[in-house]
C-alpha cells in the first residue's frame, strides 16, 4: 500500500497519495517515510501549515532527516 501511495506521489495524484498514506498512518502513525509522504502530498496541495506539521512530527523522531529539513525551508521561504 505504501508502493502505491508514493507512485500517486509521483504520478501527480496528489490527493489519491494523500488519502492512501493517511490509511496507513492509522495501521502505523511511526512511520517516517509515510509521514513523509504526507507531508509532501500536503505540500504539493498547497496545505503548507498541515505539511508543516507533518515534518515537525518526523522531526521529534528524527532531527537530521535531511528530506523534512529541506521542505520545513521550502516552506518557509514560501510564507514570507
Amino acid at each position: 500500500m505504501f508502493n502505491k501511495a508514493i507512485t500517486l506521489l509521483h504520478m501527480g495524484r496528489y490527493m489519491q497519495s494523500l488519502y492512501t498514506s493517511l490509511e496507513l498512518y492509522k495501521i502505523n502513525s511511526k512511520d517516517i517515510e509515510n509521514i513523509l509522504n504526507i507531508g509532501e502530498c500536503y505540500y504539493r496541495l498547497g496545505n503548507l501549515s498541515c505539511a508543516e506539521n507533518r515534518f515537525k512530527e518526523v522531526l521529534k523522531d528524527d532531527p537530521l532527516n535531511s528530506m523534512a529539513n529541506k521542505f520545513l525551508k521550502k516552506i518557509r521561504f514560501k510564507s514570507k
